[in-house]
């Protein structure tokens, strides 16, 4: 596949943003497991002008494999559900945008009709694979979400396309118009990320080759994914919070106890199971309190274990292993999203601003980062047995 270097930085960009939507979409409670609210569909929609067709497709693989990783529905009906759904829904959006034109209709009109069909495939789907006759009683309440969650995605998806710098330069770049300088906030921000490149403090992660981490996460991975008990969960969380600080990166940790507690509370909202205590009219249940945390500590648990296990000198194999890797780099810095009530898609723009420059700037100074990763491995190589060390606790706290 041919593609740009600036599309393939797009790609990792919006793939590590599909990522982290992904997850945020998977810490609100379903009423019906396959039914989402479509979230990680933004940067799909964003993609639709600025990206061409084979880049386009390749986001919505992304995008799938993403969904189906963080929710751990990889091997299960659910992973046809959103391959289904995801690239039908994905085609019929871009060529609907494509035959009519920008003039023609909307964001908001390509999200509503994106939301539809993929209602209808999911419906169809579970038709013959899991409800039968009974998905007739679900169609009118699916498909109302499916339109009002559609609009809204829509809404969200043209505010950003119209306010966004970095939409903006990526648009320009498309058209092919030179970029005359950069705006206040995005030279503010290559500054500030440039500075954060050097001089960073030695750490015992820089032992071990990047290959070596990614395949110490994904093993951990596995064990954090398929653990359905929220105590060990937690635990689980709680020592990749204690890898991520071992390796010498920095934790947001009012950002992190933040987006914890909205998680928390949002599930408590949904009271179901033994009822701990009464707040007034508010019951607070066990059975919600442990959902919300075990959604709480995967949210925050997978966004550590991708910090530790994800280093900018990791390159995987190929093409398609170039654009995932990326992609993981982009999801493993996506905790510095400004989560601000007044304005939540300036922290996302100015997030990809950021990205995009680091990008830029591990392409010129790779090759001697990995020329000092391999000198250290030499020099410290009985210290690769440590690696084995956080890969059995991990395992030792999913079969406890």
């Amino acid at each position: 596949m041919q593609l740009s270097i600036k599309n393939k930085e797009c790609i990792s960009l919006l793939g590590g943003l599909c990522f982290f939507l992904s997850l945020v979409e998977y810490m609100i409670p379903k009423p019906i497991p396959f039914i989402r609210i479509g979230l990680a569909n933004m940067p799909l929609i964003l993609a639709i002008d600025i990206l061409p067709f084979p880049g386009f497709v390749l986001l919505v693989l992304l995008k799938i494999i993403g969904n189906s990783l963080i929710g751990g529905t990889l091997f299960s009906y659910v992973f046809i559900f959103s391959l289904g759904a995801t690239l039908i829904s994905s085609l019929i959006m871009y060529v609907i945008r494509k035959v009519f034109g920008k003039k023609g209709i909307s964001l908001i009109g390509i999200s509503t009709a994106g939301a539809m069909v993929s209602n209808t495939v999911q419906l169809i789907l579970a038709y013959f694979i899991v409800f039968g006759r009974s998905v007739y009683y679900m169609a009118m309440p699916v498909y109302l979400v499916g339109l009002i969650s559609g609009i809204f995605l829509g809404c969200i998806c043209e505010y950003f396309k119209n306010n966004s710098r970095w939409y903006a330069g990526r648009w320009d770049a498309v058209k092919g118009d030179a970029k005359i300088g950069m705006p206040p906030l995005y030279s503010s921000i290559e500054k500030n990320t440039q500075q954060s490149m050097q001089n960073k403090p030695p750490s015992l992660m820089n032992n071990f080759s990047s290959i070596e981490l990614a395949i110490a996460g994904f093993i951990m991975l596995i064990a954090f994914l398929f653990n359905s008990d929220t105590a060990t969960k937690i635990l689980q969380a709680l020592f990749f919070f204690l890898l991520v600080l071992l390796s010498g990166k920095k934790i947001n940790y009012l950002m992190s106890l933040f987006s914890m507690s909205v998680i928390i509370l949002f599930n408590l909202l949904n009271p179901y199971g033994e009822i701990l205590f009464e707040i007034a009219a508010f019951k607070i249940t066990l059975g919600a309190l442990q959902s919300g945390l075990n959604r709480a500590f995967t949210l925050t648990g997978l966004l550590m274990l991708s910090r530790f296990s994800i280093r900018r000198d990791l390159s995987l194999p190929g093409f398609f292993g170039e654009i995932i890797t990326e992609s993981f780099k982009v999801f493993s810095e996506m905790e510095y999203i400004k989560l601000n009530r007044k304005n939540l898609l300036s922290g996302i723009d100015e997030a990809l601003i950021r990205l995009d420059i680091t990008m830029e700037g591990q392409g010129k100074s790779s090759s001697d980062i990995k020329n000092k990763t391999v000198l250290k491995k030499n020099i410290f190589h009985p210290r690769q047995l440590l690696l084995a060390l956080p890969i059995i606790i991990a395992w030792i706290l999913f079969f406890l």
